[in-house]
């Protein structure tokens, strides 16, 4: 059980009368009766009394009642944190009688460093304030370091080893074999010397890592564009960005600049220069930074055993063998090649009109020119969709349906504080009013801030003797709405808010009697459930819940999003040929030998052979790849958690409102956690083993079927 520290209170001074005048030479003789309500006088040369310091922070109170700017709270947290963590882990160096207290002592050791690592890990991608950050990536980098020595003590593997598993219930036998394998799997038995560089080699990863992503929080880069050029832009997108004096209008690297620009602007020249803009974030340290962390993931690979980084990374993945994963990307390759290359001759007819001469379609001209064969061919503007998404009544719309969905509610909580203007603070509650667990939303961009969107988990959610309510936070970079500015989104962008609100409700359901049955699934499953409920975003009948025209009310059209799904047919090759690119290019970048690699000419060869685009003469992916640090060679999870999401849709296909329906997969998947394998959950939810059937149909159907020619 939580082993609490009880502070020693100081005691104030107490005055003792002098010895009495009568005989000097007593000092023990017994003071004199007390006088009823005499006050005490402290002797003058006594010191004041030291303050009482106060209780140490838990985890409940910093979480619930937060002072974002205070650095130095912060950092007593997580070093307390740290503390109480080694004081477990020492305790079950000693042993214990029992199986059962043995492995329960082990899970409270990452029990005490929850809250701390996940609220370390957020705030260095997300705090305004500096000092902040840099005490998040210190704590950060030390909860990590020490993780990894963790997993490589040996003396403490010895005695969970040695532990009698029969005698556990099923899910803490579990709990314990998954711990021994990932004891083995980090190195634990390897001699002293091994394990130590194995244990320097994660921390410096871990600081490399922050360093690569902090640089791409703070490369907000710009291109200032005369103002003729960008005439096509929706209004208020001009709206929002003024033309200066010389008659040029500054654009931003950030999403709801980039974006939009790159779909609606139809200079080449501009688009151009703003994709080779955010194409070069991160140079050239990122490089650099990319090339050091690629040498020590091979070297730690090979110390222990394996000829790669990916060979060793995807071992306790569902993939499980560097030839299942090779494979899958050949095989979803192949797949999409050919609707991909009639993807590309259709939007090179379109380019074609307006540029006789072109030979390709470059790597700027994919989002405008799938938005010209969409409009050409499936009459579809993606314009006109915009006016139906204002963002606070998307936001309210999948509150409200992932409420219904799942049986919650969600409660805003306007007096808690968010760390920077605008964060909102929000609870999730059961139908009954009991709590579940809570959230923040840090949706807009800033300086400084994650460029991309993500959930954060900070506190795992655990059920039984020791319950904890889970925290999250979800961070994105939509456009913020104003009292002018109702904020409209792209539909693209409403399937990423779908996408990153599906991360929050599993990790807010998922419930498990140890931190890792809770939340440790395997790699390649976890972005399924979020992948699965982008689905309910392409419902006319789910849209029209809130998709509502900001300035007539009116609910979008079941024509309009039958015509949306239609134009969405085009583009899918091109999409997922750029989704496999970007999947080889993570997978074979971790099995080349980094010492030697060229990166521009591995980038070159990662274009010719997987990219639907030639080569552009500026990318620099390798510096901006944020996925590297994070996912490191397994980016391909995306595509293989996709088929398992496909197939998941499956019983949701005919319904997808159905509440018995809704109810299996919550419990069977999402509140299942970690307790069973990813597969198991999957077929417990379909009643038979998942297959790639729907996910393969996806690839070749089509709706709109049209004559590149």
């Amino acid at each position: 059980m939580r082993r609490f520290i009880i502070p020693v209170l100081c005691l104030a001074w107490i005055t003792l009368p002098a010895c009495s005048e009568r005989d000097p030479r007593l000092p023990t003789q017994l003071p004199a009766p007390p006088v009823p309500n005499a006050p005490t006088v402290p002797r003058p040369d006594a010191p004041p009394a030291p303050p009482t310091p106060p209780p140490p922070d838990t985890a409940q109170r910093m979480l619930e009642a937060p002072t974002w700017s205070d650095a130095a709270r912060l950092d007593a947290f997580a070093r307390d944190a740290l503390a109480r963590a080694k004081e477990t882990l020492a305790r079950v160096r000693q042993g214990a009688p029992d199986a059962a207290t043995l492995y329960a002592d082990f899970d409270q050791v990452f029990v005490e460093l929850d809250a701390a690592g996940g609220l370390a890990a957020l705030l260095v991608e997300v705090s305004p304030e500096a000092p902040v950050r840099e005490t998040a990536a210190r704590h950060d980098q030390a909860i990590a370091a020490f993780k990894a020595e963790v997993w490589l003590d040996r003396e403490v593997y010895d005695h969970l080893a040695a532990a009698d598993l029969a005698r556990l219930d099923p899910l803490m036998r579990r709990f314990a074999e998954r711990v021994l394998a990932d004891f083995r799997l980090a190195g634990v038995d390897k001699d002293e010397v091994t394990r130590a560089r194995l244990a320097a080699i994660q921390a410096e990863i871990k600081k490399l890592s922050q360093d690569y992503s902090l640089r791409l929080n703070q490369d907000t880069r710009t291109v200032s564009v005369a103002a003729d050029k960008l005439a096509e832009m929706p209004k208020d997108w001009l709206a929002s960005h003024p033309v200066d004096e010389a008659g040029k209008i500054t654009v931003s690297t950030d999403y709801p600049d980039y974006f939009p620009v790159m779909e609606y602007a139809s200079d080449d020249a501009t688009r151009r220069a703003l994709w080779e803009t955010f194409a070069a974030r991160g140079m050239p340290d990122n490089a650099e930074t990319l090339r050091r962390i690629l040498v020590l993931r091979q070297e730690a690979a090979g110390l222990l055993g394996k000829p790669s980084w990916a060979a060793y990374s995807v071992q306790d993945a569902m993939a499980k063998t560097p030839e299942t994963v090779s494979g899958f990307i050949e095989e979803v390759a192949a797949a999409a090649r050919p609707r991909s290359d009639a993807d590309i001759a259709r939007a090179l007819a379109a380019k074609r009109q307006d540029m006789p001469d072109a030979a390709a379609i470059e790597v700027w001209d994919r989002f405008y020119y799938s938005a010209i064969v969409k409009e050409q061919e499936a009459r579809f503007d993606s314009e006109a969709v915009r006016p139906y998404f204002a963002y606070s009544r998307v936001k309210d719309g999948i509150f409200a349906l992932y409420g219904e969905l799942f049986g919650v509610a969600f409660e805003r909580l306007p007096d808690a504080p968010g760390w920077a203007p605008g964060v909102e603070t929000w609870a999730m509650k059961d139908r009954g009013g009991a709590e579940l667990g809570r959230f923040w939303l840090d949706m807009h961009p800033r300086a400084d801030k994650f460029k991309h969107a993500a959930m954060f988990p900070i506190q795992t959610g655990l059920g039984g003797a020791r319950a904890q309510a889970p925290w999250a936070a979800l961070v994105c970079n939509f456009p913020a709405p104003s009292a002018t500015d109702p904020a409209l989104m792209q539909h693209d962008d409403v399937v990423t808010l779908f996408h990153e609100f599906g991360h929050l409700i599993h990790h807010l359901m998922a419930r498990g009697p140890t931190v890792k049955l809770s939340a440790d699934n395997e790699g390649d499953f976890i972005e399924a459930p979020s992948q699965l409920l982008e689905e309910w975003a392409w419902r006319p009948e789910i849209l029209q819940r809130f998709a509502r025209h900001h300035e007539t009310d009116q609910p979008i059209p079941t024509e309009l999003v039958d015509t949306m799904k239609a134009a969405d047919d085009f583009g899918r090759g091109m999409d997922l040929m750029r989704q496999i690119y970007l999947s080889a290019f993570s997978w074979f970048l971790h099995v080349e030998p980094p010492e030697a690699i060229d990166f521009e000419a591995f980038t070159t060869a990662m274009y010719k052979r997987y990219s639907p685009y030639p080569r552009p003469e500026v990318d620099d992916l390798f510096a901006n790849f944020g996925h590297l640090t994070d996912y490191s060679s397994n980016y391909y999870t995306y595509q293989w958690s996709l088929a398992i999401a496909k197939d998941l849709y499956t019983r949701f296909s005919d319904n997808p409102m159905d509440p018995t329906v809704a109810s299996e997969y919550r419990d069977r998947v999402l509140a299942a956690g970690a307790t069973k394998d990813a597969s198991e959950l999957v077929a417990d939810f379909l009643g038979r083993p998942m297959n790639l059937d729907a996910y393969r149909a996806w690839i070749t159907s089509q709706t709109n079927p049209a004559d590149p020619e």
